[in-house]
């Protein structure tokens, strides 16, 4: 069954707790600036796109441990069927997208590494629940930072 849990490989495996891991160290990274960064975004104080594309670039490079500069930011993003999305991969180009409209940024940790293992090769499945348990080692975490 492609794109479930079915298909989860010991390499994705890995890749998932790794990047969950990555979520909880992300609140304390540069003894927490990398995660007031984090929440001045989620919040809707940081404004400029470039700064918030600069921003969200440093967030896919800590937590899915790459040197890449693959994030482009987006509003507005559809699926195929026109269903609103928080981001989206295309594993072609190596390209990450992410949606900063409205209420769409207060889920960035999770979308970054819902994307970032779309872009290793992992189904729906792995990437969701990746990308939920970063985001939520990470609030845990940076709540209690």
């Amino acid at each position: 069954v492609t794109g479930s849990l079915l298909d989860l490989s010991a390499e994705q495996s890995v890749n998932a707790w790794s990047t969950v891991g990555q979520g909880q160290a992300l609140a304390y990274h540069e003894d927490g600036q990398l995660a007031g960064q984090v929440e001045a975004m989620r919040n809707g104080d940081i404004q400029d796109g470039q700064a918030l594309q600069g921003g969200l670039t440093e967030v896919d490079q800590f937590l899915n441990r790459t040197d890449d500069q693959r994030l482009l930011i987006t509003e507005g993003a559809t699926n195929i069927n026109g269903q609103a999305v928080y981001g989206a991969a295309h594993q072609d180009s190596g390209t990450m997208f992410v949606d900063i409209a409205s209420e769409r940024i207060g889920s960035l940790v999770n979308t970054v590494a819902h994307e970032g293992m779309h872009l290793t090769g992992a189904g729906e499945a792995n990437a969701t629940v990746t990308g939920y348990m970063t985001d939520l080692a990470y609030r845990v975490n940076a709540w209690a930072n």
